[in-house]
């Protein structure tokens, strides 16, 4: 059970350069209000047919740990007020459910600016159409 008077913010990565923004905007607003971050990586394992694919040494469960531990490495929110949740699932699925019981759900926008609008990526517009917390898009 959480403490009602804490905020929780559920930002998800993925190592790319949006999901390094998202990171490090809600890493800024943990701050600013004392926040918790709740840090989520999601991994699928690959198919191909159908069926999912596994090689000899890949252990996506790890990777997704490792990713999680390189992000959070650098925040200036304490360690103590970070969790690190790293489900096998499709990624907005994972960071919807992850934010259930949070306050903000943070993520880095995917896709381009064109002359007459701003397109999300498929999970952020996921999350837009699914999560029942405010959803931060960082551009």
């Amino acid at each position: 059970m959480r403490n009602e008077q804490t905020q929780t913010v559920v930002v998800g990565v993925d190592d790319s350069p949006h999901s390094n923004a998202a990171l490090h905007w809600a890493d800024n607003y943990a701050q600013a209000t004392g926040a918790s971050l709740r840090v989520v990586v999601a991994w699928q394992w690959a198919i191909a047919y159908g069926r999912p694919m596994a090689f000899e040494g890949y252990n996506p469960d790890l990777d997704a740990g490792a990713i999680a531990e390189k992000a959070i490495a650098e925040l200036k929110t304490p360690r103590d007020r970070i969790t690190i949740v790293v489900p096998e699932s499709p990624p907005g699925e994972a960071l919807v459910k992850a934010s259930e019981d949070a306050d903000l759900l943070v993520v880095g926008r995917h896709g381009h600016r064109t002359a007459t609008s701003v397109l999300v990526g498929s999970v952020s517009n996921y999350c837009l159409h699914h999560a029942t917390v405010p959803v931060v898009v960082v551009h």
